[in-house]
């Protein structure tokens, strides 16, 4: 699973991020509008995976797996602009299997007094992967770095095959034994029979629903979907990702000292750092202080980097001595992004939803956070290009202060429940 996670990140480091894409290495034309298309169909590919609980978590990761490398070949060998976009749309696809499961099978395998701790320990995986585009994407070809996320991929499959099956899984398939057993197997044998318990309650109640959909908006789903989405839109339009996106960009407009492929693994770097603090913070202090801690230091980061761009449009003899400002504010952008806003969606999203209702509440968390993605990087460019890059800081920055008041008063706690504790809790 951390195989997959990383193989994921891996290419998101260097191949999908723009600043990391270099055309000389293409045997093909290629502008700067096909390079944003294409991060445009890898933001917008994600399609929902409902076959978990038909055919089980454990062998939807190993065929997303498959689609995954199949399409990353795709992409490494691409000749032309239509392989490019082939390959960008089976990896959106491919993803939407990993990632969505990834958070549902981790969610249902953990015990409440560690699942915080596991869950935010897998972004860790992701930033280390995106250090990996940094570092390797200045020195290697697009050949040569294509097949490092297709080795990790494979990895990933063959790790997969030796998954145990979530026990919630069994329980909707109305398998009680074999739940039994993967309760114990994943060392939750203290209180096995509640567990179960409570999983055959909630999945008797969950199939009382005529249809899919009208569950969704049963009151427990309903309040996680108008926790979760919000949630996912906060998350992209802070302005980290479309900032990644750009920072080779942004150090050469800022006229920073620091050489940009230098400053973009310091980012990576940070990033890291950032994703190694939260797991061990989480339980301690709560989802609600790490979102709190996030957002706010993303909104004075996004605040000081769109003030700096100002003065240096209206103002540019003021900001001489400042050259270390924009790589500043961004680093303080990634590290306080990388401990909460970056992994506590997920996490929420894996917590709140009904059993029956995870694949579908979490795929269209996701839908709407990459089309959040595509519409704040689209404004981001716009914005940059035609009106001043500094008003596009400021909106990210609105939306982070919108983040912090949307925790305050939205967010509940969900540090130390479990899955049916929160369910319930939900459904008053």
């Amino acid at each position: 699973m951390s195989g997959g996670r990383v193989a994921r990140c891996c290419w998101r480091g260097a191949f999908g991020l723009e600043a990391r894409w270099r055309k000389a290495s293409l045997s093909f034309a290629c502008d700067s509008r096909d390079g944003r298309t294409f991060t445009s169909l890898h933001n917008r590919a994600y399609v929902s995976s409902y076959l978990s609980n038909h055919i089980g978590r454990k062998y939807c990761f190993i065929l997303g797996g498959f689609i995954y490398c199949f399409s990353y070949l795709i992409l490494t060998l691409a000749v032309s602009t239509s392989m490019i976009i082939a390959g960008r749309l089976l990896v959106g696809f491919s993803l939407g299997f990993i990632q969505i499961l990834i958070y549902i099978y981790v969610g249902e395998i953990t015990s409440p007094n560690i699942r915080g701790i596991i869950m935010t320990s897998l972004s860790i995986f992701q930033c280390t992967g995106c250090l990996i585009g940094f570092c390797l994407g200045p020195y290697l070809s697009y050949l040569q770095f294509g097949f490092v996320p297709i080795i990790l991929i494979i990895i990933f499959i063959a790790l997969s095959f030796f998954l145990n099956e979530s026990p919630v899984y069994f329980v909707i398939k109305g398998d009680e034994e074999s739940a039994k057993k993967a309760l114990n197997y994943f060392g939750r044998s203290k209180d096995v029979n509640y567990e179960l318990k409570i999983m055959l309650q909630n999945a008797k109640e969950n199939a009382q629903g005529k249809r899919k959909w009208l569950e969704l908006f049963q009151r427990s789903n309903r309040r996680a979907l108008l926790i979760i989405i919000p949630l996912y839109i906060i998350e992209q339009a802070s302005g980290v990702i479309a900032v990644i996106l750009n920072a080779t960009a942004i150090f050469k407009l800022a006229g920073s000292s620091v050489e940009p492929a230098v400053a973009t693994m310091i980012v990576g770097v940070t990033n890291l750092t950032g994703s190694l603090i939260s797991p061990f913070v989480v339980d301690r202090y709560g989802r609600k202080v790490l979102l709190l801690f996030s957002a706010g230091g993303c909104c004075l980061a996004m605040t000081a980097l769109g003030t700096y761009f100002y003065f240096r449009q209206m103002f540019p003899e003021s900001v001489g001595s400042l050259g270390w400002l924009p790589l500043t504010a961004l680093v303080a952008a990634l590290f306080t992004y990388s401990v909460g806003l970056t992994i506590i969606p997920h996490a929420l999203a894996g917590e709140m939803f009904s059993p029956k209702m995870r694949g579908l509440g979490t795929s269209l968390g996701l839908t709407v956070a990459n089309g959040s993605g595509l519409i704040t990087t689209s404004i981001y460019s716009y914005l940059a290009v035609n009106v001043g890059i500094h008003y596009a800081f400021w909106m990210f920055a609105v939306f982070d202060l919108v983040g912090v008041i949307f925790t305050i008063y939205v967010v509940p706690e969900t540090k130390g429940k479990s899955l049916s504790d929160i369910n319930a809790m939900l459904a008053k």
